[in-house]
């Protein structure tokens, strides 16, 4: 993993964005003063890949006085570009006094042809497994090899050594062995269980297969019953068939007797409709001759009906035209007494609108009396007007001065707020003893920076009395404006009523104009009064309308129609009504007289025939009905021989049924038996695959071939690191790592162990000072990033060292640097932290971070 840029925003010291690039550094220097935020920018690393850093939250990272931040850090991995963005915002503040919990944003990125692909996951969760697995790396494993953490250089030298141990597992990547432990026990613990499933199958099948014998008896019994049960089966079959013929018969005499007395139901039903007929017949004969024994009455019943009919129809038509005369005339005299209506309803409209022209007219007097009085209060009002407009010129002055003071006011504050910030930056300068001339940026003297300042104070100061005298100017303005405000707002109420009374007299002239008016009108409606009443008196309206009615009046006269006669006539038409259905039966009964005499003969004969058939279907069913009787008495003893063939018919089946069962079981036996022959051989192939992997899992255990790695690579690191720490201390000290040692009860455990000896021999690490316990850190920390970046998988290629420098000497601060260039070939980057001057021009490349109000800013020179 190589850092390829850095971005920022709001994150710990710095406040919006910041952005620092990798490119073209390869061992550079962190500077800046403490507490400028260097470790910061580690943090933000950190805090990007895996979310980690050294706050004890997320939200401790955000700027103060801000409510998010986001880094994104993007870095080379192999032949790829990756780019992670991590964004946070702090929870809000609820009424009741607690904090809604903030929310985290995540995503993983990779350069393709020129432009990013996504790789992130559902959640953060998912996407931040997906970061760990591609470094090969997390961040446990990060501060304790490449990352020598301000403070916690010592964080694996002092670990328990079984923590270490695990470090180094980490690094070496030994997790996968693990796994690989892991899914051996699996497939161990599945042998295992199916090799119990199967050793419990050979136990159930030998118990069955000694059942064999017993069966075998059990089948040659069965099979002689069968045999013997079959030949009795057969001659009870053959008796019962008999008697299955006997009932068949039996069953087609009882159908034919059914048959026979269906056809006998259906002859009765049939003799009955011919005697039905026959009635109607002659009922419908008898009302035939007597229709026709009336005919005289009938026909001179008709004859009267159809005289009063055709003297209805005549009246009817003119009933028609009396009707529709009526029906006009009643419209007409409707016209007419509607245009008198009219009339009158404009009569009264006159007279309501003569009696207020009236009184309007009446108002003459009292209007001019108003208008006076109006035409009083306008001249008032014109004198305020005028007192008005000299106020609001005196404040229009006023104005003009109080924009001239204000104007005056600004530009003192635009030149006392530069010659503040002068005084501060001199007053800096002097206290870090580097003051710059703040117009012309040369240094300056002690002496001359405090006179710049006494000079500039004083300029302040003149200015600033010049401003308060202003501003007492300004507030005796504004006094005098307030005042003037509240007269003109006091005047400007009482003008309120300006408009009102103009309106006021403008309607007043226009009443007067309106009574004079009124006059001439009430004059000339008396005249249309009494033009009005003279047509209504005289009935001269409508002319037309009466003419019409005169017109209709003769010819209902001339028409000659009689409603009641007309009644007469409808009451005879109804009375002699039904003699019209009279005469059609008599017709009827003329024409169809001779039919129904010939019909009632014809059915007659009918009757007789069919009742002789009636008596033949009775003997018949008598002839049946013996026959029946013979049969049945041959099947008394069907019952009995049915019962015993049923009888034997089951217990053969039952036979049978014993037969196949015990088939089957001896069939089971057989298929047991081979079986019993496969599983022995699954049985064998799992007791190899069962020992294959218990020799795997002690391959794949800590005490196999992870042991063997860790052996492996102990000597690796011992010899990196004291190739450091020879080069740091000039041969004087000398690491060792032990990964076995004895117990008191003699036995031999696995550790991992740091015994650190110099010219005085070996001691405890806590023993040696500072300095010389941040060289040992430094070399061993630096051996185990070497082996990170080579064995692990993880491909980190960068190395922090942030502080430590502060416990070497000057001799030990060179030596560390000579130390971090000779390694400097293992990795792309290297970052060295450090607010110590000496050390700042001693790399190729710097880091500068300085800490303004503003938050903290970085260079890279």
């Amino acid at each position: 993993m190589i850092p390829l840029k850095l971005e920022l925003y709001n994150f710990l010291a710095y406040c919006g964005p910041e952005s620092l690039d990798f490119a073209g550094l390869h061992v550079v220097c962190l500077s800046g003063e403490n507490g400028a935020g260097k470790s910061a920018l580690l943090d933000a690393i950190t805090w990007a890949l895996w979310g980690e850093a050294r706050a004890r939250s997320d939200d401790e990272l955000i700027h103060h006085g801000r409510s998010e931040m986001w880094v994104t850090f993007t870095f080379q991995l192999g032949n790829h570009v990756y780019r992670v963005t991590r964004q946070r915002q702090a929870g809000k503040a609820t009424r009741s006094g607690g904090k809604s919990p903030g929310r985290t944003l995540l995503d993983l990125q990779v350069e393709h042809n020129g432009a990013w692909r996504s790789l992130g996951e559902d959640n953060v969760r998912q996407t931040q497994a997906k970061i760990t697995e591609l470094l090969r790396l997390d961040y446990d494993t990060f501060i304790h090899s490449a990352f020598l953490m301000q403070g916690r250089a010592d964080a694996f030298t002092i670990k328990p050594p079984a923590e270490r141990k695990q470090v180094l597992a980490d690094i070496l990547g030994l997790e996968q062995w693990e796994e690989y432990d892991r899914r051996a026990k699996e497939r161990l613990d599945k042998v295992k269980e199916e090799l119990s499933r199967i050793t419990y199958q050979l136990e159930d099948i030998d118990r069955e297969l000694a059942q064999r014998e017993d069966i075998e008896k059990e089948l040659e019994a069965v099979q002689a019953d069968v045999v013997r049960l079959s030949a009795e089966r057969e001659q009870a079959d053959a008796a019962e068939r008999e008697m299955d013929l006997i009932a068949q018969k039996l069953e087609g005499v009882e159908r034919q007797q059914a048959d026979q007395g269906a056809r006998l139901q259906a002859a009765q039903r049939e003799l009955e409709r011919i005697q039905q007929q026959l009635e109607e017949a002659r009922r419908q004969l008898k009302q035939h001759e007597d229709t026709i024994a009336r005919r005289e009455e009938i026909e001179q019943g008709y004859q009267r009906w159809l005289e009063a009919r055709r003297e209805d129809e005549r009246l009817s038509t003119q009933a028609e035209v009396y009707h529709r005369l009526n029906r006009e005339r009643e419209r007409l005299k409707g016209a007419i007494q509607a245009e008198e209506a009219r009339l009158k309803e404009h009569v009264r409209q006159l007279r309501a609108r003569l009696a207020e022209e009236e009184k309007k007219a009446g108002e003459e007097g009292e209007l001019l009396k108003h208008l006076e009085d109006a035409r009083s209060q306008m001249e008032h009002l014109d004198a305020v007007q005028a007192q008005r407009d000299g106020l609001q010129a005196d404040r229009a002055k006023l104005a003009e001065a109080r924009a001239d003071l204000a104007a005056r006011s600004r530009a003192l504050h635009e030149e006392i707020e530069p010659l503040k910030e002068k005084v501060k930056l001199l007053e800096q300068g002097a206290d870090l003893g580097v003051a710059e001339c703040p117009l012309c940026g040369q240094p300056l003297s002690q002496d001359k920076c405090m006179e710049l300042i006494d000079r500039f104070r004083a300029e302040g100061k003149e200015k600033a009395d010049r401003l308060r005298t202003n501003k007492a100017e300004l507030d005796k303005v504004d006094k005098r404006v307030q005042e003037l405000d509240s007269h003109i707002a006091d005047l400007d109420r009482e003008l309120k009523r300006r408009d009102a009374v103009h309106k006021w007299i403008a309607t007043l002239e226009e009443q007067l104009k309106a009574t004079q008016a009124a006059q001439e009108k009430a004059t000339a409606l008396k005249t249309d009064i009494e033009k009005l009443e003279a047509q209504l008196a005289f009935e001269d309206f409508a002319h037309g309308a009466r003419e019409e009615l005169a017109g209709i009046d003769r010819q209902l006269a001339d028409l000659g129609y009689d409603p009641g006669a007309h009644q007469q006539v409808r009451r005879q038409h109804q009375q002699y009504q039904p003699f019209e259905a009279h005469k059609r039966e008599l017709d009827l009964a003329l024409v169809q007289l001779e039919g129904e005499r010939r019909r009632v003969r014809e059915l007659d004969d009918q009757c007789q025939r069919q009742a002789a058939a009636v008596e033949a279907e009775k003997k018949r069913i008598s002839e049946l009905q013996a026959e029946a009787e013979a049969l049945k008495k041959r099947l008394a003893a069907a019952e009995q021989i049915r019962r015993r063939a049923a009888e034997l018919r089951q217990a053969e089946h039952e036979a049978r049924l014993r037969l196949d069962r015990a088939q089957q079981k001896l069939d089971a036996l057989n298929y047991r038996a081979r079986q019993r022959e496969q599983l022995v051989g699954i049985q064998a192939k799992l007791e190899q695959d069962k020992a294959i992997y218990e020799e795997l899992r002690l391959a794949f255990g800590k005490k196999g071939i992870p042991a063997m790695i860790i052996e492996t690579a102990i000597p690796e690191i011992e010899k990196t690191a004291n190739e450091l720490l020879s080069r740091m201390t000039n041969g004087r000290m000398h690491v060792r790592f032990e990964t076995q040692r004895d117990t008191t009860k003699g036995e031999t455990v696995e550790t991992l162990d740091i015994k650190i000896s110099d010219e005085l021999g070996t001691r405890d690490y806590h023993m040696y000072s500072g300095g010389e316990g941040f060289r040992v850190n430094f070399a061993i920390r630096v051996a185990l990033s070497q082996l990170l970046a080579r064995r692990a998988g993880a491909q980190l290629q960068t190395l922090v060292v942030d502080e430590g420098f502060g416990a070497l000497d000057a001799n030990g601060r060179e030596q560390l640097i000579e130390a971090i260039n000779a390694v400097s070939r293992d990795f792309a980057r290297i970052i060295v932290v450090t607010h110590l001057d000496e050390l700042k021009d001693a790399f190729p490349a710097r880091i500068h971070v300085v800490k303004m109000a503003g938050g903290s800013r970085l260079a890279v020179s």
